[in-house]
This record gives C-alpha cells, sequence and structure tokens, in this order.
C-alpha cells in the first residue's frame, strides 16, 4: 500500500514539474526582441577533442556541399582530408542564432559510412560548425581561423560557378 502512495505521490510531482517548466518555456519565449535572437533552447556542448581525433583518423573521405550554388567537391585524399580535419577547432561556439542559415554541410566517411555531419555558418555573426551524428545535433563549436578562411575562400569559389542556364 505505501509503495502505491508513494509512487502516485511521484507521478503528481513530475506533472507538477513539467506543466511548470512547460509555462515558463512560453514566458520566456514572450520576451525575445526582435534583434538578434540568440538560441538558448538548444545549448550544446563544445566538440571533444578525442572525437576530431578519431575523425582524423578514420577519416578518408569528405564531401563538400554548397548550398545556394551549382557546386559541390570531395576530397578523398588522406593527408587533404586530416588538414582539413586539423583546422576543426574544439573551442565553445561563443554566439549562435536561430536566424543563421548554413550555406555549407560536410560529410566525413570512413569506408563509405559517414562518421559525422557538419553545418558551417560563415557570416559575421554566424561563425560556428554544428555536428551531427546519426543527424542528431550533438556539438557546436567555433571555427579556427585557419578553418574559417579556408572555407571562407572554397565558399567564393563555389558562388563564382555559374549555374547551367
Amino acid at each position: 500500500m505505501q509503495f502505491k502512495y508513494l509512487t502516485l505521490l511521484l507521478i503528481v510531482c513530475l506533472i507538477t514539474i513539467l506543466s511548470t517548466s512547460c509555462k515558463e518555456s512560453k514566458n520566456s519565449s514572450s520576451r525575445v526582441n526582435n534583434e538578434a535572437i540568440v538560441t538558448q533552447s538548444q545549448a550544446l556542448p563544445p566538440v571533444p577533442t578525442d572525437f576530431l581525433y578519431e575523425i582524423y583518423e578514420k577519416v578518408d573521405h569528405i564531401d563538400y556541399f554548397f548550398r545556394y550554388t551549382n557546386f559541390s567537391i570531395s576530397q578523398d585524399e588522406k593527408p587533404a582530408t586530416q588538414g582539413f580535419i586539423s583546422t576543426l577547432s574544439p573551442g565553445a561556439a561563443k554566439m549562435y542564432n536561430d536566424t543563421c542559415r548554413s550555406p555549407l554541410r560536410l560529410t566525413f566517411l570512413s569506408e563509405g559510412n559517414i562518421l559525422c555531419e557538419t553545418e558551417m555558418y560563415m557570416t559575421e555573426n554566424c561563425q560556428y560548425v554544428e555536428y551531427f551524428i546519426d543527424n542528431k545535433k550533438t556539438y557546436r563549436s567555433s571555427h579556427s581561423e585557419e578553418g574559417y578562411n579556408f572555407i571562407r575562400n572554397l565558399f567564393q569559389q563555389a558562388q563564382n560557378v555559374r549555374r547551367p542556364e
């Protein structure tokens, strides 16, 4: 009898906590101003150094998909893939924004299997990388200066490619 009472009490407490947190979420969203909307709803940890090292060791192919262009690139030479991966930064993203659009998605493969994918954000107010593992947003980190410059140069070249008419 006492077990049933404790179980019922626990369920009532959980429902109360959940309903209170939902109300707070609704109230906080109404306070957002129309200027830069900084996402706090999905805080993600920075990419771990050991994860970057694992990618560095295993990746044998990177696909670069440039949105809004008619351009994509693939790297399949180990020194080139490792060279790019070494520019990825484990540092935390300083700012991320709901209004940012990613012009570049990278897919990191090993023996034909996807290890992870990234969305690269490259505007003045949106300079960060989001990592997806099994299609789930898992990490968010900053760009290294070297990696950011490399990606910006590639993106500028991609924008200059003519679309078929």
